[in-house]
């Protein structure tokens, strides 16, 4: 046919142009992986650049219990408790809420308070059995004390104990506690740096997110389910 030209691919390089293409496309998808990958170490790099032993108050003259809550028996024979630290710096700010009264009798690993963040909760229970004599205004009015002073203005309750010497023999103190706060955060670290690890992680999508933002109070970014997972793993 009169002004057609036909040109022959090979002649022409065509299948190489084709095969260049096709390795490029085939390259992206491993770019991409490698790329998420190099994300997630530095979002991990970063969660745990201020979460070191070094940057949580562990007072040496308390008793640590397993629910990451603290005890200390005052002159009065009533013992105060509260959070301890590293639950509060990794949930950073939180609302506050009491589920037990003045008065109440509660047993320790009894539900005392629930911590509550845009509809994700972790439930706090009590380190020791007794009745609850007194609870703390200042957590009441303003929350934010948990996270800014844990062993100070933050304290939770005081409670009359019945079993102190019984149910405090396996807490940490001194020097113990502060290798359990250690051995914690590596637990942390363990449980968090595997789930990003996974490929179909439930927190990869908040893990890979640009810029990775969680230097500080990393549940605060995590999901209800991972909420629930951390409380099964560290606070039961």
């Amino acid at each position: 046919m009169e002004g057609v030209t036909y040109h022959n691919i090979c002649e022409t390089k065509g299948i190489e142009y084709l095969l260049i293409i096709g390795f490029f496309l085939l390259l992206i998808p491993f770019y991409l992986i490698l790329s998420k990958r190099i994300k997630a170490e530095r979002f991990i790099r970063k969660a745990f650049r201020s979460l070191s032993l070094q940057s949580i108050k562990v007072p040496q003259g308390l008793y640590f219990s397993r629910f990451h809550t603290w005890a200390h028996l005052e002159t009065s024979g009533s013992a105060r408790i509260g959070l301890d630290d590293f639950l509060a710096k990794l949930t950073g700010p939180v609302a506050f809420q009491p589920v037990r009264m003045l008065g109440d009798n509660i047993r320790k690993g009894e539900l005392l308070a629930l911590l509550i963040s845009h509809g994700k909760h972790l439930r706090v229970c009590s380190p020791v059995s007794g009745q609850i004599v007194e609870d703390n205004p200042e957590v009441l009015e303003d929350s934010g004390q948990l996270a800014i002073d844990p062993f100070g203005k933050g304290w939770l309750f005081k409670v009359r104990p019945i079993l102190w010497k019984e149910e405090t023999n396996g807490y940490y103190i001194g020097e113990e506690a502060s290798e359990w706060i250690s051995q914690e955060i590596n637990r942390f670290r363990n449980w968090l740096t595997g789930s990003v690890e996974e490929p179909n992680s439930l927190y990869s999508g908040i893990v890979l997110q640009d810029g990775g933002e969680l230097i500080d109070q990393p549940l605060s970014e995590l999901p209800a389910e991972a909420w629930k997972q951390f409380q099964e793993k560290f606070l039961s």
